[in-house]
């Protein structure tokens, strides 16, 4: 073998280690950018469920909360209607005994009559005042609760329509990570297969140096055949990857 077919066959290794090196470089780069667009998925995905998570707690407390507040102003609300329904009774009581005592000095009876009809009323009225009483507490009640389940469903609705669109945006996202994700599995092949064509059609000019041309012919489509073998590189490829 001459220097010219030596220079010829070192000149084609390098070529051939070069395309190599810038295949692998390339591949490894396509490969990190898929794993990196696939950890992003995932972390969207992630971030989806624990905002959706502190978002429900969110809207059990602030629930919770207006809860205790009604229960707790409706106990407030029962303590002052009760306390108010004994001052009545008192003050219908120190009535009933004013009257009772003012019937018996002028010597009237109690038993029959007007003054019977008159303690009677004295009494009634002071149950109507205390059924008002706790009926304006009973309303009371049942309006503050009403408002706490409403806040309730409020919540509710407003989680709804955070997790609709929490799902929608992760949704978009993590399909445009994985898109991603593919358009770069697709890349590392190419670059895979591209060099291989690359560093064969390196060795195979060794070669012709090597063999005065006679070396392995052409496959299909130009692609060229690996060592004389009649396999084309595309062959390979396609066979081993």
């Amino acid at each position: 073998m001459g220097v010219s077919a030596t220079v010829a066959v070192v000149a084609g290794a390098a070529k051939a280690g070069s395309s190599l090196l810038g295949m692998l470089g390339q591949k490894d780069q396509a490969d990190a950018r898929r794993r990196e667009a696939r950890k992003q998925a995932e972390i969207a995905q992630e971030r989806e469920a624990r905002e959706k998570r502190i978002k429900m707690e969110q809207v059990d407390y602030e629930a919770e909360l207006a809860k205790e507040r009604a229960e707790w102003e409706t106990d407030i609300s029962l303590e002052k209607a009760e306390f108010t329904n004994e001052r009545i009774q008192e003050e219908a009581d120190i009535v009933r005994a004013a009257q009772i005592a003012g019937y018996a000095a002028s010597g009237v009876s109690l038993s029959e009559g007007s003054p019977l009809a008159v303690m009677s009323r004295t009494a009634k009225v002071a149950e109507t005042e205390r059924e008002s009483v706790m009926r304006g507490h009973e309303v009371f009640s049942e309006a503050r609760m009403k408002e706490a389940d409403e806040v309730r469903k409020g919540g509710e609705a407003t989680y709804e329509w955070f997790r609709e669109r929490m799902h929608a945006e992760t949704g978009y996202e993590v399909e445009s990570r994985l898109a991603e994700a593919s358009m770069y599995r697709k890349k590392a092949k190419n670059v895979q297969y591209g060099g291989i064509l690359s560093i064969g059609s390196s060795l195979l000019s060794s070669a012709g140096s090597m063999g005065g041309g006679s070396g392995g012919g052409s496959g299909f489509g130009g692609s060229p055949s690996l060592g004389g073998s009649g396999i084309t590189s595309s062959e390979w490829f396609t066979k081993n990857y």
